[in-house]
Parts: structure tokens; sequence; C-alpha cells
């Protein structure tokens, strides 16, 4: 069949030559339309290909580090006009700090000091008997001093039984109704055989040092124990149900902040009729310093009701990702969105293997944004402000960030931004570049607007490290056994994570809760968060 044979069929009585041969280059200019679609459709999953292929042997052979500075930038600037190079340099140095901080600390060399609380047992070797005596006068010789040598060693932990004893009076007359005892203490756990220490230490290994039950069990059997992984289980489920009130204290001064930093990680959870593994969530909601407090949630499912839940009713500036999730919060305007520049940097990070001539200037342009946030924290230092501190410090040092930004990271934006249009009509679209450059300037406004405010962050790497620790320890104990599980997690990890933040030592500070909260009123709750926890002085010990 010819080319002339296969044209669309028409009325043979008005059919002309032109007509015909319109029709054929009609469906020839179609066809090849096509082809070039599905070409260029081919080329877009080959580049694409391309580049995550580029971007593993990164991942396997290339520097983990997503560092901008001098330090890693390698061939930072291959490819660059003078132009460029002459902006980077000024950009950095209004960037660097007004006055130089000498570093007056010097690194320490040999072995570090033993902490001086440490018990000490003095093991005294003496010489030999015949020793001791002068040879050749044989008057017994005496001590002139000594030599000593120290060394760290260990014992396992005692376990112990506490007892208590209540006696029972009675009266010698055999009077009726005078019998008397007085009535248990509170223990952490009704009818529970754990003492507020043991269930610390369950709770700090497990969810602090990310030892599973199992091994768990394991070493309470070296220590001559048998408990049974159920039975830590169920004490950790009592520990969070005796914690719940106080979880939910924590919950609501979070929700007092002005700025809150959230993120979320997946978990695994069964399902327990069947045991089938679901993905569930965990959020965790980080306060400002006015509320210096996480609260966390467990969910069994990544549906956006859950973090709606949570603050609903809430108004302020909202620290996250760019999860679409979240974008029903911010349409009242009641909150606002804070994006996290360590995302849009990781998205250029990982374009770098596969255009680096590119994307290196807009690596360096967000390096420099750092820069200016490490020099205001140095000059903040150099004054004693305090970013953290409540009160007075931390207002001044919010005040000098903002006034900083104001001058420095805001043309330092607007030359970032003026470069990322130019380059969106560059890169493709598709392209790990051409996605970087498009989620920078999708979420542009809420990238910058930290720049207008000394109480916010230039990202959202303190919500990211309150997910660290789950992170770690799911790779250790794999899943929750229910969503029970799941709600136990949450509230032990916001417990902890709290004390974490303020440096309160774990154990103890978990092992007071313990004690204290059985007998405790609601009202007096708050004398047990950690801030005012670690600065009561009959806690020093």
């Amino acid at each position: 069949m010819t080319a002339f044979e296969s044209a669309p069929a028409l009325p043979a009585e008005n059919v002309t030559a032109e007509e015909r041969l319109g029709a054929l280059v009609a469906e020839l200019s179609a066809k090849l339309a096509d082809a070039i679609s599905k070409l260029d459709e081919a080329n877009e999953t080959i580049t694409r290909l391309k580049n995550e292929i580029l971007l593993l042997k990164h991942w396997r052979f290339g520097r983990r580090s997503e560092k901008t500075g001098a330090e890693a930038t390698g061939s930072l600037f291959e490819g660059m006009g003078l132009e460029a190079l002459e902006e980077i340099a000024r950009v950095s140095e209004d960037a660097a700090p007004q006055e130089a901080i000498p570093d007056t600390k010097k690194k320490g060399h040999g072995r570090r000091a033993l902490p001086g609380d440490l018990p000490v047992e003095r093991v005294v070797v003496e010489p030999k008997p015949e020793e001791k005596v002068c040879a050749p006068c044989g008057t017994e010789k005496i001590s002139i001093g000594e030599e000593i040598r120290r060394e760290l060693d260990y014992t396992p932990g005692t376990i112990f039984v506490r007892e208590y004893a209540r006696p029972i009076y009675a009266c010698p007359q055999e009077c009726e109704s005078q019998v008397v005892v007085a009535p248990p203490p509170p223990a952490p756990i009704e009818k529970g055989l754990p003492g507020p220490g043991l269930l610390a230490r369950v709770v700090v290994d497990k969810y602090a040092d990310h030892l599973p039950l199992a091994r768990q069990v394991a070493r309470f059997e070296r220590d001559g124990l048998s408990i049974s992984r159920q039975t830590l289980c169920d004490w950790c489920a009592g520990a969070a149900d005796l914690l719940t009130t106080f979880n939910e204290l924590l919950r609501r001064e979070v929700l007092l902040s002005k700025v809150i930093h959230t993120d979320d990680t997946p978990v695994t959870w069964l399902e327990s009729k069947k045991n089938i593994p679901r993905t569930g969530y965990l959020w965790a909601y980080r306060g400002d310093r006015h509320h210096p407090y996480v609260f966390y949630e467990f969910s069994p499912n990544h549906q956006r009701t859950w973090p709606a839940n949570v603050l609903a009713g809430w108004k302020g500036h909202l620290q996250a990702d760019a999860y679409k999730g979240y974008d029903a919060l911010y349409a009242d305007g009641d909150i606002i969105e804070v994006a996290c520049w360590a995302h849009a940097r990781r998205k250029f990070k990982n374009a770098e293997p596969s255009d680096g001539k590119r994307t290196s200037p807009i690596l360096r342009r967000i390096g420099a944004l750092y820069a200016i946030e490490k020099s205001i924290r140095e000059e903040a230092a150099g004054k004693g402000l305090d970013f953290s501190a409540p009160g007075e410090k931390g207002d001044q040092a919010e005040a000098l960030r903002k006034d900083r930004r104001m001058k420095e990271s805001v043309p330092a934006l607007e030359t970032l931004k003026r470069e990322l249009d130019a380059l969106m009509q560059l890169a493709r679209p598709k392209s790990p570049l051409g996605e970087a450059v498009a989620y920078a300037l999708g979420n542009w406004k809420a990238l910058t607007v930290y720049a207008g405010d000394g109480a916010l962050a230039i990202d959202n790497n303190a919500g990211e490290r309150d997910i660290r620790p789950i992170t770690v320890g799911r790779k250790n104990y794999l899943f929750y056994g229910s969503e029970r599980g799941g709600d136990t997690a949450a509230t032990l990890y916001g417990v902890l994570n709290s004390a974490k933040r303020h440096a309160a030592k774990t154990w103890e500070y978990m092992r007071d809760l313990f004690r204290r909260l059985p007998t405790m009123k609601v009202n007096e709750l708050p004398s047990l968060l950690p801030d005012r926890w670690v600065k009561d002085p009959d806690n020093a010990d």
C-alpha cells in the first residue's frame, strides 16, 4: 500500500490532487508530532534514570556531608564567569562576622581527666616484706610518697528487693474494730512489681538508648533475674499510663508557643487481630524558647487530619517540611508557613552529580545564607546572649538576629531569587535540577519568611533532631506490637526528649517522676517540668 493509498478517504467526485496531498501532509504531521512526543518522553525517562544512577553512585561512593563551605565545594567555581565569582565574593564578605572572636580554648591532648564525683576504690599494693627492710643497716623503711595508676572499671548494676513492712496493731483487750495497719505506699504501676528505679531503667534503656525488650530480657537473665518480654512490655504501657496527664501538660505547654517545629517519620505497627504490619507515623511538635518541651503523637496512617486535630485553634508560625497535608492549616492565615532551607539545599545537593556546573553556584548562595546565621550566633555569643533563654537575653538575641538578617540575608535572598528565575528557564522540568528549582520557587514565600523574624530558624533541623531518636530506635525494635504500643512510644519519647532538651539526667528524672506522680495533684505537675526540675537544688544529686 502506498502512502497515498493510506490517506483518509474523500468523496471521489470532490477530491483534487491538492486536497489528497494536504490530507496526507496533515496525517504525517500528526504522526510525526506523536513520534516526537514519544521520543521526548523516552529521553526524559533516560535522563531521569541516568540521574538516579548518578545519585545512587554518589550516595554509595561520594561524600555524605551536605556542607556547602569551602571545605566541601570541590570544583565549586568550575564553569563560572568572573562576574559571578565577584558577586559570590561580595556576598561572602557581607556574611562574614564584623569582628572576629578569638578562640581562646585550646584543644587538649592526651587522656581526659576522670570525673571527680565517681566513687574510688583504693587498692594499696605493698612491696614484699623483705623489700621493706633496708639491706645495708636492717632498718625498716618508711613511706615517703606513692605512685598512683588509675583505671576505670565496672560491676553489674545492683538489683535489689525493697520490702515494705506494715505492722498490724490491735487492742490487747480484744476490743472489736481496733485493728489498725498503715495503707500501702503507692506504686508506679498498681499491683505491679517494678519500683521507680527499675521501671525508669527499662523505659530509658528502650526509648532513650534504643535497647529492645528482648535484649533487656537477656541482660536481666545475666543478672540472675527472669522477666519475660511481655512483662516488660506491660511495664512500659503502665509507665505511659502513669504519665498520661503529665504528657497532656507537655502538649498544652507546646501549644502555647508562638513558633512550633514539627516533623514526622514512618513506623511499623502490627494490627492486633491478625498481626498484619501497617505503616503508622510518629509526629513531633517542638515548642519555642518560652515553652521548651517536645510533644509526640502516634497515628496509624498519614492523613492530614492528625496535625489538623493537634493544631486546631492554634495561631503562630509552623516550621515544617512541604508536606501537602499541612496546606489546609495555612488557608485562613492563622498559621504561617515557615519552610526549611535544609530541605531545599538537599534537593540541590541531590542534583549536583548530574549538573554540577549549574548547581554549585546555587549551593554556594545557600551556603552564604548559612554563613550569615553562623556569624549571627558568634556575635550573640560574644555579647553573652542566648537564643534559647526565655528572658531578656533571648529577646536581645532575637532582635540582633532580625537586624542582621534584614541587612544581609534579605539582599542575598533577592540575588538568589533572580538566579533561580533565570535557571528555571534553562533546566529541564523533570531533571533533578529542574525539580530542585521548582521546589525552591514554589515555596519561596515560606522559605524567606524567616528573614523578617528573629524568633524563626533558617531550617527545621530542630524538628528533625526530635525525630532522629525514633529512626534510630526503630532499626532495633523494628515495630510496635499494636496501636497502643505506638501511643506508649509517643508518650515516653515526649517525656524523655523534653528532659534531654534541658540536659536532665534521664534515669534520675524518670525515676523521680515514677516515684512522685502517684501521689501528686494535677496542679502540682508543673513543678516536674524538666526545665524546672533541673533547677531544683533538691534534684542536684
